[in-house]
């Protein structure tokens, strides 16, 4: 089936539109679809044509004035093979700040009944009384400060080379990701529009992510009744099979349609929204991730007949300080950060 995913903010900049054919569930791969004609329009006969900025993902440029409160928007696209397919409109609805992201520290049961996990529960509050929409979803990235265990005292390159003084050069990382899970909330059959206390994500000491500095910023977007309904009924699917885009049924309530052939079954959406967004940092020095580094406690000649097995393409090999002249060896991911994945370039936002 075809599958047409995309959507504008009142953010200034390049709108994306992706469109791809469905996979076997057993068998997930991606099947751009490209060389098609895409377009928005809008209410206001203004047509914005997308051009295609790599295989089966379409971009245009709007400008703040294109991107108007009230203001609604249709997709209209047409494949290489001639067939042509278009959205509902969907109006553009007004957002209103996060007034704040607050966290409480909490435990969470595992199945094992002898254990349990600490965790960070966050929280977001916003007032949506007003000309605010009644319909809202939550996206969240995170990034994370995570240490070695130890400090370089040494490498071997074919020689031990020790340094004057440790290194902390590879000490520091941080790491980013964006936070997969779906958020969703209505105001709709509520009389007090205030958002208060909707919980999101949490995260525990399982990880890395607590040892030192964690953040989150989370990005409130404003929804249609429509466009609400389909992500709900996603984030209840995630929910109940553990994973939306490996058990993606044709029945999701999306709003496009090809033109002329209204049976054919098309899975996506494209909607509009604006957008609010804040940011939370969180220290809470007691969690504490610990990975299994434990020294080799080898000497001398040990350590050295133990370097020599290296390829020299893996050099340097770092080693640890352990006394004067005396150094050892541990798993490299121990001494350098970034064998986790993280990079040692520190995020501008960073406090």
């Amino acid at each position: 089936m075809l599958v047409i995913n995309g959507r504008i903010t009142d953010q200034e900049g390049y709108q994306y539109v992706q469109v791809s054919r469905s996979s076997n569930i057993n068998n997930p791969e991606r099947h751009p679809v490209t060389g098609c004609s895409i377009q928005i329009v809008d209410d206001r006969q203004n047509i914005f044509n997308m051009t295609e900025i790599n295989e089966g993902r379409y971009a245009c440029q709007m400008n703040k004035e294109d991107l108007v409160i009230g203001t609604k928007y249709r997709l209209m696209v047409t494949t290489p093979d001639n067939k042509h397919y278009q959205s509902d409109f969907d109006e553009l609805l007004a957002c209103p700040p996060i007034d704040s992201i607050t966290f409480e520290e909490d435990q969470k049961e595992l199945s094992n009944p002898d254990r349990n996990v600490n965790i960070v529960q966050f929280y977001i509050y916003s007032n949506a009384s007003g000309d605010y929409a009644e319909n809202y979803m939550w996206e969240m990235n995170e990034t994370w400060e995570y240490h070695s265990k130890f400090l370089i005292g040494a490498y071997y390159d074919g020689d031990i080379n020790g340094l004057e003084e440790p290194s902390t050069e590879f000490y520091t990382c941080f790491k980013s990701g964006t936070i997969k899970e779906i958020f969703t909330h209505s105001t709709r059959n509520v009389t007090d529009s205030k958002i208060q206390k909707f919980p999101l994500n949490y995260v525990s000491d399982e990880t890395d992510r607590l040892s030192v500095k964690y953040s989150v910023n989370v990005r409130q977007y404003s929804l249609s009744k429509s466009a609400f309904d389909y992500f709900d009924v996603i984030r209840q699917l995630s929910k109940e099979t553990g994973g939306f885009y490996e058990t993606q049924p044709p029945s999701i309530p999306g709003n496009i349609y090809n033109t002329d052939d209204p049976d054919e079954e098309v899975i996506g959406i494209f909607y509009a929204s604006s957008v609010t967004e804040k940011r939370i940092f969180v220290k809470v020095h007691y969690y504490k991730y610990a990975p299994n580094c434990l020294p080799y406690a080898l000497r001398g000649d040990d350590l050295l007949k133990f370097l020599e097995t290296f390829d020299k393409s893996l050099y340097p090999i770092y080693l640890l300080f352990v006394d004067r002249g005396v150094f050892d060896y541990a798993d490299q991911e121990c001494m350098d950060c970034r064998k986790y994945g993280g990079s040692i370039i520190r995020p501008e936002f960073w406090e």
